[in-house]
Parts: structure tokens; sequence; C-alpha cells
């Protein structure tokens, strides 16, 4: 994040000043714009369906691995499993992508220790859509809470 690169001076050619966090922030920015551009025109092109679907599996480690997979594999306009392929174009064409405007240059490890951070939060956020729900019921929280996941998963 900008915060912990503003800690750390990463890159140390930006400084450590306010105008240097200022670039940081803006960085990130970018690169959670570039993501979320390149997963857009991916999903416009093969018809991936980015919602989460929940499993209605009863067995916890069942419905783990449900959301594990469904990182991976997402339903495209017709209902049927298809490759993820916006994730992994997402999460991996970024970081390189992102890396052109930082002083270093372009650092393969960098880039896929990045990506493959992008898919572990992937992973993590469908098992909490997963278990939203039953959070949710176990803590009494109203309807409003459904909006701390993402709208678009479907019941």
């Amino acid at each position: 994040s900008s915060d912990l690169d503003q800690v750390e001076v990463s890159p140390h050619a930006w400084g450590s000043n306010a105008p240097a966090l200022g670039v940081r922030v803006a960085s990130q920015f970018g690169r959670s714009f570039v993501r979320a551009t390149i997963a857009s025109g991916i999903r416009a092109i093969d018809h991936e369906d980015p919602r989460y679907f929940y499993s209605h599996k009863t067995n916890p480690w069942d419905r783990t691995k449900y959301a594990i997979v469904h990182t991976f594999e997402v339903r495209n306009d017709n209902g049927s499993m298809m490759p993820a392929y916006s994730r992994f174009l997402g999460d991996f064409g970024m970081p390189f992508l992102a890396q052109t405007w930082r002083p270093n240059g372009i650092n393969a490890p960098d880039a896929l220790r990045s990506a493959g951070i992008g898919l572990g939060m992937g992973i993590g956020m469908n098992i909490a859509q997963e278990f939203w729900p039953d959070v949710k019921h176990a803590l009494h929280l109203g309807p409003g809470a459904a909006a701390l996941v993402s709208p678009g998963t479907i019941h």
C-alpha cells in the first residue's frame, strides 16, 4: 500500500516528503485502475459474469473449496463455467504495466509477487462472501450489513 511504501521509502527515488506520498497514492490508484480496466475489458470480450454465486453447501470445508475454485472459474452469460481469464490477466498484467511508471523499471519477481497477492486477495474475498451470511446471522446484523460484501453476490 502507499502508506507502507511511504514508511519504507519505496521506491527511494520518490523521496519521503508529503509530495512523495501523493505520488505513491496516485500510483496505487493507477494500479487499481489498470487492474479493473483490464478485467472489465476481458469480461466484455468473453462474457464472464463477475458476481459471486453462493455454494448452498452445508459443510464448511466444501464451502471453502467452492470459494477457492470459484476464484479461478466463473460463470459466463449462459451460466456455464469457464476460466476466470479476467482475474488472471488483471492480476498478472497490472503489476507489469504498473512498473512502467516506477523509477526502478520492470522487475519480474516483484510483478509475480504482486500477482500472487492479488490472487490471494481474490480467494480471501470469495471465502468472505461465502461465509458472510453466516457471520451476519451470528452477529444479528440487519439487512444494511449486506453491503459490507460485494453487492454482486448471488444467493
